[in-house]
């Protein structure tokens, strides 16, 4: 796998390479992954466009690696997270990575198979260093780090189900209804409001938070140990969909409000630690929290008055001096945001808030990365580093505030 910076360079990286494995007379030649279209010279490219011209037919990106005629796959954002084959073995990074997305994109190599003795990385941006702390904090946070005991399924099961607001009637009903291939999921969420209304009748509120966080620990492990052990019981298998499902449900808590300008205080704080040591990704989602739900002091704000405050706040603040041109391209790069087909996917699927926001973070900076020949100096005010919080984090806000419309 090669990983770019952008789409741009993804078709780039595909035609010379492509021009080069022709002139070497090998036997193998390279796919390409990206959203969207690039227009390049006049031309329009897409994914689809490209492998089909180089030979495959009529076969996804996945299927079409495990055919010997290919044996390289370039992409830009796509397949850096959730492309789970075996028999990737090398990985070439000429993209800036941190954090998550850092831990997840090489994470790419660790699947095993027989005759995969060992995995290349070959690291043309990233320091050593860099690397290194970007996966410490992921591991000393991640929840289920050493917990692989299956017996600890019983206890969290006998926790949930202590509580008594939901039968197993409710999951059988449930499930027999999901796996029944419905056009409607009328029938699934009536089943599950009934829970939700339960859920809210408790009047301790740390009741209702440990209900909560411990449906969110059974699906966790489950889905963790599912993998490494064969279960019998298939009531658990049950009780994993009907809580997975339940938890999106659930209303998301309440938290303490905050001003922007707290806002823009933390996010350039956030910044400067992850240039140090990535463990301040971890603390992102919590502290952004609080802007996410409706109501929170920018509902009514246009989008243009948004930038328009951005920018201005901006240079105030730092003496970037951001031009109307400026918030003009910036204003392009949030509509293309805006109907960027994958993102929505990430941030309608069922992924966590940190994990939205970074998938989002990889997308506006390939966006921006689009100006960086003909506009290389919008390029350079927006990603600095002190400006770059604060329009990732207004854009964001924004990009939410329209799903919510």
């Amino acid at each position: 796998m090669v990983v770019t910076r952008s789409r741009k360079h993804c078709v780039l990286f595909f035609r010379e390479m492509k021009k080069q494995m022709l002139q070497m007379g090998l036997p193998y030649s390279c796919l390409v992954a990206f959203s969207g279209s690039v227009k390049m010279d006049a031309t329009e490219y897409t994914e689809h466009k490209l492998n089909e011209e180089n030979g495959m037919d009529g076969k996804n990106i996945p299927d079409g690696l495990k055919d010997p005629r290919f044996r390289l796959l370039i992409v830009a954002s796509k397949f850096q997270t959730g492309y789970d084959e075996p028999m990737l073995q090398t990985m070439y990074v000429d993209k800036k990575l941190s954090g998550v997305q850092c831990v997840q994109t090489l994470s790419r190599l660790n699947r095993t198979m027989s005759g995969k003795n060992e995995t290349f990385v070959l690291d043309f941006v990233n320091d050593p260093e860099d690397i290194v702390e970007a996966f410490q904090p992921y591991y000393t946070t991640t929840v289920l780090a050493g917990d692989t005991d299956p017996d600890k399924l019983y206890d969290l099961q006998h926790e949930i189900e202590a509580f008594n607001l939901f039968t197993d009637d409710q999951i059988e009903r449930f499930c027999r209804e999901f796996y029944s291939h419905s056009d409607t999921d009328e029938r699934l969420n009536s089943i599950l409001n009934e829970v939700v209304v339960n859920w809210k009748n408790i009047e301790d509120e740390e009741q209702q938070a440990l209900f909560k966080s411990s449906i969110q620990s059974f699906t966790r492990l489950y889905s963790y140990i599912s993998q490494i052990i064969k279960f019998q019981e298939v009531q658990w298998e049950k009780l994993y969909v009907f809580l997975r499902y339940l938890n999106k449900k659930l209303p998301k808590g309440t938290t303490e409000r905050i001003s922007i300008a707290d806002a823009v205080d933390l996010d350039s704080l956030r910044i400067q630690m992850m240039g140090e040591s990535s463990l301040s990704l971890e603390n992102v989602a919590g502290e952004l929290d609080p802007m996410s739900p409706d109501g929170v002091g920018y509902g009514k704000e246009e989008p243009t008055d948004l930038l328009s405050h951005i920018v201005q706040r901006i240079n105030e603040v730092y003496g970037i001096e951001l031009s109307e041109e400026d918030r003009v391209d910036l204003k392009h790069v949030a509509q293309r945001i805006g109907g960027n087909p994958e993102l929505k996917e990430v941030m309608a699927g069922n992924n966590s808030e940190f994990d939205k926001r970074d998938f989002f973070i990889s997308i506006l900076k390939d966006e921006v990365a689009e100006y960086y020949g003909d506009r290389l100096d919008f390029y350079k005010k927006i990603m600095n580093q002190k400006a770059f919080p604060m329009i990732m984090d207004g854009l964001y806000r924004q990009y939410n505030r329209g799903l919510r419309l």
